[in-house]
């Protein structure tokens, strides 16, 4: 990040650049890179037990002596658990997880970021008594392949407080094809209409539901 009035790859601003942090335990330090390039500013913070968040100051100085800030940045890090997930495209994928109680009762309730995709179970207020464990279920379908993160956050509906976060990590990979057809569009032809036999392989009755990637 440029500061304001100054090259930031210029050799006199890297030899003033000084850092100070309002957290002792941050370790910051300046990497020097070429001199055409800037500067990086390296952190490593520890993270506390999630769901919690770890705020602190990150000052930049350039002169000797810190009389005179250059820039102040303020810095909030989440930690969050995280849960992988391996699905396939168009296909429901379940997990389950745990949820522990605190050391008092309390009305709770689930809300994931991505509802569209993923359904958590129970999807209403549930009551999460003290040191007990509850097991929540997450059931995700997409017909979407590719990567994403999904947030879950378990929120006190009375004290509107966060009691649990996970970040879902989902990879989503396309299906083994069975059956491939092809059709064939005219420029003329609005729509075209294609009959495709399916045989129940069950000896029992069946209801089936269809999806498409494309449901336009």
């Amino acid at each position: 990040r440029a500061l304001e009035g100054l090259a930031w790859g210029g050799d006199d601003v890297k030899k003033r650049l000084q850092l100070c942090c309002s957290d002792s335990n941050v370790v910051c330090e300046i990497r020097e890179e070429l001199d055409s390039e800037p500067s990086q500013i390296f952190l490593k913070v520890a993270c506390q037990a999630a769901p919690s968040v770890a705020k602190f100051y990150l000052v930049l100085y350039l002169d000797p002596y810190r009389a005179k800030p250059a820039q102040t940045w303020k810095f909030y890090v989440h930690s969050i658990q995280r849960i992988d997930l391996s699905a396939t495209q168009g296909q429901t994928s379940h997990l389950s997880v745990i949820l522990r109680g605190g050391s008092v009762p309390r009305v709770v309730q689930c809300y994931p970021s991505r509802p569209q995709e993923l359904v958590v179970g129970p999807s209403g207020p549930f009551q999460l008594a003290a040191n007990a464990a509850h097991e929540i279920q997450l059931s995700f379908k997409s017909m979407q392949t590719g990567n994403r993160f999904i947030f879950v956050n378990v929120v006190d509906i009375e004290a509107h407080c966060l009691v649990k976060s996970w970040l879902v990590s989902v990879t989503s990979r396309p299906p083994v094809v069975t059956k491939a057809f092809e059709q064939v569009l005219r420029l003329s032809q609005a729509t075209v209409n294609k009959k495709i036999t399916y045989r129940n392989p069950y000896s029992v009755s069946r209801r089936f539901h269809l999806f498409s990637t494309c449901p336009e």
